[in-house]
């Protein structure tokens, strides 16, 4: 049942936030809404955390199974009640509803965030029918870019009608700029340092940007690939020929960005599929220039830009011509083009834009309305769409539980 709505002052109050996830790592979309946080936040997973989190973050992980994820969850009931149950996968987000079949009862008020397209081709058969329950199920859908939401065939429209809205992903621009803080850069010299971030998978089609890197004939350019995945050995071994190539595996978010800010001149992306990529968009944040492959993900990052070049994912061809067009610029050109780049996500893609548009459906899903006295008191809108005026500061609002 839909509370009954609320009124309160400026940016509304604390709330209690269990985050669910299927896992956690450094690429894992856990980072964008830990960091930081402004409601009190604990965080449950199905399998084994492989990050650290700060101490004001209670972690209840499970071991990989299901009664392991059905303890992470006691555990996390024990540690409630909580205001929102935000979940961000349909096996997670499934298996919290079973817990709640057994339990009688649910934990909070329930929302869950499609990070993936649905014609993504890593988007296996099974993910797709488990999110058939969590459109059907939970209160509020989310998806993280409009793509992922056009991708989403017309039945599940209908299915969330009316709980169903856009929040893009965003970057954490403080903690990036305080990370790289002092670091020297050393672009526009001599070497031309090319980087592709993100899982070495089918999808991120990496072979396809190994291809393009190794037709160049430029012995000062080099090409760092970071991440791990299935293609990981293959990759390696196929690269392990040009000596240019560097396979540098997982890295931490301090060492990406480190990677993005202080060396790459030119950042590639040959995915295939996305819902809405962050490697891309924190490459942009740290002011390098990108080239993306041409799907809806990377079109909504480029949309209105002349300066974001887009090629079909498997011509490698057209990928290298782009690598050598930049190679040819002057260090100044690519230099300010990555301060387009930064000012893109500044504008559209930054993590305090993500947090206010989800503050908005949290508030919603609560039956808050928050309103500003400046003008005569008149209400904000919170439908997760419409934006929301903040004049106090976070830390001034008081913590609620919403029955």
């Amino acid at each position: 049942m839909t509370p009954a709505i609320k009124r309160v002052k400026g940016t509304g109050p604390i709330l209690k936030v269990l985050h669910l996830h299927l896992e956690v790592g450094q690429q894992s979309e856990a980072n964008q809404f830990l960091y930081p946080a402004r409601h009190q936040v604990d965080v449950a997973t199905f399998f084994p955390c492989r990050i650290g989190f700060p101490d004001r973050i209670r972690l209840f992980d499970g071991d990989g199974t299901f009664g392991g994820f059905k303890r992470a969850l006691r555990a996390a009931e024990e540690a409630g009640p909580y205001d929102v149950i935000h979940a961000h996968g349909p096996i997670d987000g499934m298996l919290y509803w079973w817990f709640c079949h057994i339990r009688g009862r649910r934990l909070g008020r329930t929302l869950y965030s499609a990070h993936h397209s649905f014609t993504n081709s890593n988007f296996k058969r099974r993910n797709r029918l488990l999110s058939y329950g969590t459109f059907a199920f939970y209160e509020r859908v989310v998806c993280v870019s409009e793509a992922s939401l056009a991708s989403f065939p017309p039945r599940f429209h209908r299915l969330a009608r009316g709980r169903l809205s856009v929040v893009c992903n965003g970057v954490d621009l403080t903690r990036l700029d305080e990370t790289v803080s002092g670091m020297e850069r050393t672009q526009g010299g001599d070497e031309f340092q090319v980087a592709s971030v993100g899982r070495l998978i089918e999808i991120k089609n990496p072979f396809a940007i190994l291809r393009a890197f190794c037709s160049l004939e430029d012995p000062e350019a080099r090409l760092t690939f970071a991440g791990n995945g299935a293609l990981e050995d293959p990759l390696r071994k196929a690269a392990s020929a040009d000596p240019r190539v560097t396979l540098a595996g997982e890295l931490s978010r301090g060492d990406v960005f480190g990677l993005l800010y202080g060396r790459a001149d030119l950042y590639v992306s040959a995915s295939r599929g996305e819902g809405m990529p962050m490697a891309p968009l924190e490459a942009m944040a740290s002011g390098c220039p990108v080239i993306l492959s041409d799907i809806a993900p990377h079109r909504e990052i480029a949309a209105g830009t002349d300066f974001i070049p887009l090629f079909a994912p498997d011509d490698s061809e057209a990928l290298a011509r782009e690598i050598r067009r930049y190679r040819a610029m002057a260090p100044e050109l690519r230099e300010e083009i990555g301060d387009r780049c930064r000012k893109v996500v500044e504008d559209r893609f930054s993590l305090q834009g993500m947090h206010d548009g989800y503050d908005r459906v949290y508030y919603d899903l609560c039956g808050l309305e928050t309103f500003d006295t400046v003008d005569g008191g008149s209400p904000g809108q919170v439908d997760g769409l419409s934006p929301r005026r903040e004049h106090e500061k976070a830390d001034e609002s008081p913590t609620v539980s919403v029955p």
